[in-house]
């Protein structure tokens, strides 16, 4: 008996050793500044599904601008307030969706828009919302919580066609997970009472990585199992393939950061890589796009960098 115990222990660690060996090493090749700070001060970078162009924020999120990669030319799409807080861009890579805010009477109302990147052209999908969640979006459905309740919005074909909703997205509210699980709403609370940020589904939707405040990051099933201790890594986000994160180390000085560096990790926690190292800049929110090869991020100071990496 004990001998077919160690016998199936060993081949366990084998197993786990052979799938380690099958994800092959990430490392810089090269990090590119794409803006100086005589451009402006813009944050939150995103890659369009095809790589071509990036699409970023100015200070506070106000305003969405984006830049094509082959000419570096950054153009305005809009100046409205909160625009780059948690925008999406859809998978034809055609439009941005994100959220705008005003104050009316002293109340916040929120707008939620669709905006054609090549016309500018904007959409209203919501118009003037007191309790309106950042917008998600799973394949060509927008998912979001409107008044604390499930929305899905096809985007195709016609935008206004509002769906019970299906599939799979995470918000915070209130400091905690919220999951939408095809039109269920459920709050996860994997490590007890305390604060969770930056949760993010992975690209198979079966795993959540979130930060618990004051503490570290890890990933969770979506019953709210941890698997993975990552360990201190903030801002968290999944590699397109789902095999890494990509996060900041940063630390302040209780009024100003002090420093921060990007590093990756492998999502069970095995490796991880340190992207940069410098001592003069301070680099925050990593975030990849739909190629495995482009990780893009922006530093303290509003300049944005463009790292590419290859598999060793």
């Amino acid at each position: 008996m004990m001998k077919k115990i160690i016998l199936t222990i060993l081949f366990s660690l084998f197993t786990v050793t052979i799938l380690l060996a099958q994800i092959p090493d990430l490392k810089v090749e090269k990090i590119t500044p794409l803006t100086s700070l005589d451009q402006g001060e813009f944050f939150f970078p995103k890659l369009t599904p095809d790589g071509s162009q990036i699409v970023f924020t100015g200070a506070k999120f106000h305003g969405l601008f984006v830049m094509n990669l082959e000419s570096k030319k950054i153009e305005t799409l809009n100046q409205d307030d909160g625009a780059g807080y948690e925008f999406q861009i859809s998978g034809d890579g055609k439009y941005v969706i994100y959220r705008q805010f005003e104050f009316k009477n002293k109340r916040k109302f929120y707008t939620l828009k669709k905006q054609n990147l090549r016309d500018k052209q904007v959409t209203i999908i919501e118009k003037e919302v007191r309790e309106l969640s950042p917008p998600r979006l799973v394949k060509n459905n927008l998912l979001y919580l409107k008044d604390e309740q499930p929305v899905k919005v096809n985007l195709q074909p016609a935008l206004n066609q509002t769906l019970s909703a299906g599939g799979k997205a995470v918000f915070i509210k209130e400091g905690k997970i919220v999951l939408i699980d095809n039109g269920e709403t459920k709050e996860l609370a994997p490590l007890g009472e305390g604060i969770y940020i930056w949760p993010q589904l992975s690209p198979d939707g079966q795993k959540i990585v979130f930060t618990f405040a004051g503490d570290a990051t890890y990933i969770c099933d979506l019953n709210g199992e941890i698997l993975t201790k990552i360990g201190y890594a903030n801002a968290p986000t999944w590699s397109p393939d789902g095999k890494w994160i990509a996060y900041m180390v940063d630390h302040d000085d209780g009024h100003f950061y002090t420093d921060s560096e990007i590093f990756i990790s492998r999502a069970d926690g095995s490796k991880k890589i340190q992207i940069t190292d410098t001592a003069d800049i301070i680099e925050m929110y990593p975030n990849w796009g739909a190629d495995i090869s482009k990780l893009v991020f922006s530093s303290n100071s509003g300049q944005i960098f463009l790292a590419k990496l290859k598999q060793d």
